[in-house]
Parts: C-alpha cells; structure tokens; sequence
C-alpha cells in the first residue's frame, strides 16, 4: 500500500502474461464432435455427423478445421483420410452452415437459406417492423462528451479505452480522485435501507462503500424489517427472493411516501439540508398507481414476484380463480410458501395499486423457461415486449399496444403483429363512437431488476418521453426503482447529461462531464477507466479487497451520475442500498419519483 495525499492506494501489480495453450484438435471419443469449446474446456458433446470429425452446427462454422488434419487429444496423431473426405463431402454438397440474417443466433445450411428466411420462426420479431421501433431513439444522448461524436456530429462507437490505456502514475492519480470524489459528493446521499443495517456478524457494516472487508454475511431476516416474504417459488432463493422483497420494499415506500422510521423517504429526508435536492418534486399523498413497466426483464423474476402481490390482494372469488389456474400451470408451487400465509395489509402499498394493473415486461431478447408461463393464464398476466431499449418509441408503444383495444387480451411475444394490426385498424377505420375521448392520466411506475450497464441510460432516457406521453398516451411515470449492474459495460457516449447541455459544443472540443455540486470533471479517458475499474467490484478472490474497494466507488459514482440527470428533469431521485453484498454484489438501485 502506498500513501498520496492522506489517501491509501494499492500497489498495482504487475501484469501476468496470458497463458495461451494449445487445445486439442481431435476428440479421444470418436463418436463426438472435435469442436473444442475453450470456453469451457472440453468438447463439444455432440454426436459426429456421417464422414465428419463434427456435429451439424460446427461442420460449417468449423470448415478450417474439417480441412486441415487434427491432432489427436492423446496420441497427437490424426486421420487425414477421413478428414479430407469429410471436408469434400461438406464442398460437394454445399453442406455449409451460415449464420441466419434474421437472427444471427442461429445457424443454418447455406442449400437452404433461401427458403429458411422466408419461415425462420425469429421473422415475428424482427424489430425493424414494430410500430414502436425508432431506431437509436434513445441512444447516443451523451455524444457530446465524446471527441470523436463532437468532431464528426456522430455517435458512432470507436475502440473502447480502459484502465489499462492509462499510465501508472495516470492510474494512481485517478483511483485517489475516485475515492475523494465518492467520499465528499457520494457516500453522503446514498439511503440505506434499515435491514441492510442489521448487523449479523457481531459487527455493524459501515454505510455505503466505505467497508474495506468482503462482506458474505446471510441476508438479513425478513421477519426483522416486518415484511413478509413473497408467496413465490423465488422466494426461497437465497439470491432473488431476498432482492425481490427488497425492490418491492422500495416500490412500496415510494408508492405510499411513507415517513416511517424504516422508510427509505424517511432516510432521504434525513439527508443533510444542503444535500435535499428537488424537495419541491416530493409527493405529500401516496401515488396512485395503474401500471408497471418493467425494462431489461429477463426471464421476469421479478414482475412475476409482484404479479404474485397483486393476485393475492384480488377480491375472493377472483384471486381464488387465479390461484387456481397458476397452480395447474407452475411446477415449483410445492416448494413455494402457502399464498394464502402473507395477508395483503402487510403489503399496505398495494391499496394504491389497481384492481388488476397491467404488468408490461421488455426485453431484446427471448428467454427459456421464462415467468410469462407461469402466470399465462392469471387474472394478472404479463404482456411482453421484444425491442432493444435503445429503440423503443414508448409513447407508440402505448399507443399500439399496451392500450390498444385489439391486444388488450393478448399475453406474451405475440403482441408484435397485433401492434401491428392494430396501426392498419387505425388507419382505415374512422372514430368511433364507443372509444373515450378523454381518457384519464394513468401513473406508471417503471421497475428493473440488474439492468445491465447502458441499458440503464437508455431507460432513464425513456422518460424524456414524458410530453408526448402525457398528451398523446396520457400516461406519466411518477416512479422509478431500477437495479443497475455491469457498470463495465457503460459508455459514455450514451450518459445522459446529468447538467444541460444547452450551450455544448460540435466543434472538435468535446463537453466537459462535470458531477454538479462538485469540482470533480472527468475526460473521456477517466470515465472509460471508471467503468473499467468497476469490474473490480465483482471479480471476487482475483483481486485484493483494495480494488474491490474502488470498483465499488466507481459503481456509485457512475450512478450519482444517473441520480443527477434524474434530478435535473424533475425527480427526487437518491441511491438506496436495499440488500447486504452477501446476497448481490450488486445491492445498489437508484430510486426517483415526482408529483
């Protein structure tokens, strides 16, 4: 450890030279595909295709190699006769794999790629004909910081920079302008749920960040904060149930603005004076809420989790009716606690909610064994969007979908052709007399669960959208609970500016990204080294507790950023720590709300 400037920086260690070693060329099996995963270190576990050392799917993926001869995993020794017939075979045929155009995800023979991109099953998604597809809508709001997007009006990425591009002396300076930055501007404002204080080990956990030891003490008992665990199967997850209890923990002091002891509003309100930014923006009645929306969904843990609440709080005959349906289609109900164990009034935020509110969930992409199955046919379903959120028009998406009358009683993925449907409708069919004319304002809250890295911004930037979606959909997003993750995976050119931008620059002098309330500035290469850095955080026993230590600061200080783009478009918004890092290393979410 070295000391500057009062500060403790760990000594960085020299760089180890990668060890690259030469994977096997022949599987000792010769039944098996020779494709090496060197990923995983082994083979691939699939039968050999007729005259082939490869599967089907790595016969043409793997062409260089069914060429040349192999060598054996044991002897070292290969059959060329073989190999060469198998390479002739592959050419004669056309017998070739591609990558589909559609979605590259998928492979197919190149003999029949003509008539494959007329079925392939992913054309119902393709985002490019969705009525809400706006490509790049959201993205690139941060160009102005970057020199290359200032000098060539542009946002296109170029070569990511890391920690690795700076100097050791450059490298030193920064961590020590990290830890005073997160120590004066950062640490002070981040709200710590009261159960996260609950020592476990004899000792209390220091606020925030400042602990320098690994903290892998069990999650605090639920019965300790008074609320009781969700009536799912997650439930009994060490990892999601306890996260997804404490996210809608969050949800419910925002919804109520609950001034409670334990209440996280409490503990923003107990903020230095200096430091409660946007009081004016606070409710002084609980929210009213109609429907959530969740981003970067997933599989939908954590929307099912809530789905589960709300069906429970059904009057009898429906709830019953609902209960009923998800246990014929869940498989896990036998592991789950009794639904009917967790009375609704302790989930007092749920009198807020509607009757059956609808739960929209989206993501880029398909999962397996997704939540929608489970509660398919709920008295509460989930409705799926399949759109990267980066070029999701959401007022359209409302519009078009989420209200629109000719998918009010569709669930899942196939909502994409009635959108689409329902814009044709429109189009040629005049106003009609049963539809409402003045329809009333309806509040969403918009929830994430480990929103991965950019995806973030391009969510906080979805609520830019807020004129067009109180005058054209009528819908505002009073609340705002997002988990964020993968920090490392943050660029700059898609922050949103957490100050105005009124007077930026396009010459070839980027922006200056300035942490308001703050001396602290950093350049393009200091933020990539940020979030570079913050992988630290996560990288368990390879690093010491040092640069854990500072991959955490950097998580928060990216996110401090987040919290002041929130203020600046008319947010309360703070970080809230919600659960101990022996449940998630990443324990942090950003929390917003508005009259």
């Amino acid at each position: 450890m070295s000391q500057q400037d009062g500060v403790e920086v760990p000594e960085l260690p020299a760089r180890k030279s990668a060890r690259v070693e030469k994977a096997p060329r022949l599987n000792p099996d010769p039944m098996y595909c020779s494709y090496y995963v060197s990923r995983k270190h082994r083979f691939c576990r699939t039968e050999c295709k007729a005259g082939s050392h490869y599967c089907c799917t790595h016969n043409g993926t793997h062409a260089a190699d069914v060429g040349r001869e192999p060598v054996d995993a044991k002897s070292g020794s290969g059959d060329p006769e073989s190999s060469s017939q198998g390479a002739e075979g592959a050419k004669s045929s056309g017998d070739v794999r591609v990558a589909c155009p559609i979605n590259p995800n998928h492979t197919v023979y190149a003999s029949r790629l003509e008539r494959h991109v007329k079925v392939c099953p992913d054309l119902r998604f393709v985002p490019t004909q969705l009525p809400y597809f706006s490509e790049d809508k959201h993205a690139n709001n941060g160009a102005a910081f970057v020199a290359s997007a200032a000098a060539n009006n542009t946002g296109k990425a170029t070569a990511r920079r890391t920690h690795r591009d700076l100097s050791h002396d450059d490298l030193t300076q920064l961590m020590v302008k990290v830890a005073d930055c997160y120590r004066t501007c950062v640490e002070p404002e981040i709200v710590v749920m009261p159960s996260c204080d609950t020592p476990s080990t004899g000792a209390e956990e220091p606020k925030g960040e400042s602990a320098t030891a690994f903290t892998s003490s069990p999650p605090p008992s639920l019965s300790e904060s008074g609320t009781t665990p969700l009536p799912h199967a997650e439930s009994t997850s060490q990892k999601h149930g306890p996260q997804h209890t404490a996210l809608l923990r969050c949800l419910s002091d925002v919804v109520l603005q609950s001034h409670d002891a334990d209440s996280i509003v409490t503990q923003y309100l107990k903020l230095q004076p200096g430091r409660r930014a946007n009081f004016h923006c606070m409710a002084t009645t609980p929210i009213h809420v109609d429907g959530f929306l969740e981003f970067g969904a997933g599989k939908g843990g954590l929307s099912v989790a809530l789905q589960q609440l709300i069906v429970q709080h059904l009057p009898p005959s429906n709830s019953e009716t609902a209960t009923q349906n998800e246990a014929a289609t869940s498989t896990e109900s036998a592991t789950a606690s009794e639904p009917s164990s967790a009375p609704p009034t302790l989930w007092p935020f749920l009198k807020e909610v509607a009757a059956r509110p609808p739960l929209v969930v989206l993501d880029m992409d398909g999962f397996r064994r997704k939540g929608d199955a489970r509660v398919r046919h709920s008295a509460v379903p989930l409705r799926r969007l399949r759109l990267n959120i980066k070029d999701v028009d959401l007022t359209q998406a409302f519009l078009t979908v989420i209200h629109s009358p000719t998918s009010s009683n569709m669930v899942g993925e196939d909502e994409a052709a009635a959108a689409a449907a329902a814009v044709v409708a429109d189009e040629t069919s005049g106003p009609s007399p049963h539809r409402r004319t003045e329809p009333s304002m309806e509040n969403w809250a918009v929830l994430g669960k480990h929103l991965c890295g950019a995806c973030t911004d391009f969510a906080l930037s979805c609520l830019m959208e807020a004129p067009s979606l109180s005058h054209d959909a009528h819908v505002r997003l009073p609340i705002v609970v997002i988990a964020t993750c993968c920090h490392h995976r943050c660029e700059l050119r898609h922050l949103n500016p957490p100050v105005s931008l009124a007077t930026a620059t396009t010459t070839e002098a980027p922006a200056m990204l300035t942490l308001p309330g703050s001396d602290f500035t950093w350049s393009e290469d200091e933020f990539a080294a940020l979030a570079s850095m913050s992988s630290w955080a996560v990288c368990g026993g390879f690093v010491d507790e040092a640069r854990r230590l500072v991959g955490r600061q950097c998580k928060r200080i990216i996110d401090q950023l987040r919290v002041h783009f929130l203020r600046r478009v008319g947010y309360a918004a703070f970080q809230c720590q919600y659960t101990t890092r022996g449940v998630t290393e990443e324990n942090v979410c950003v929390v917003a709300f508005r009259k």
